[in-house]
């Protein structure tokens, strides 16, 4: 079976996934198997049984993906209330209820972005 052996602990559509475990192919789209191939955290392989396999076959580097806004990946990553538990722990406040488009925009405009990029390297 084809896949990707995960190479450094990640956050991906809301799971956490650790060093070794085994993504199936058809579990992630191609644009996504790509960013994660690009950021170095999975790497292709094929699953015979139990034993991983690595492919021979490496990314294309000439299809470099362009970088993802940190926008997006604040709102792929983290639900509304991770957003705002993390944005309080980080000095940040608002009034009343927050929609996620915004907690994501004041979180940029405080340069507090660090501290949910370092979950996701995790």
């Amino acid at each position: 079976m084809k896949g990707y052996k995960v190479l450094s602990p990640l956050r991906h559509n809301g799971e956490r996934y650790y060093l070794g475990d085994f993504l199936a192919e058809s579990a992630i789209t191609e644009k996504e198997s790509a960013r994660l191939l690009k950021l170095g955290v999975v790497t292709a392989v094929v699953k015979e049984d139990e034993k991983v396999i690595p492919t021979v076959k490496e990314p294309d580097e000439t299809n470099e993906l362009e970088d993802e806004p940190i926008e997006k990946t604040l709102d792929l990553n983290f639900d509304l209330d991770e957003l705002k538990d993390g944005a309080k722990q980080q000095g940040l406040e608002w009034k009343g209820n927050i929609s996620k488009s915004n907690i994501i925009a004041l979180i940029v405009e405080n340069e507090k972005t660090a501290y949910f990029l370092d979950q996701l390297e995790d």
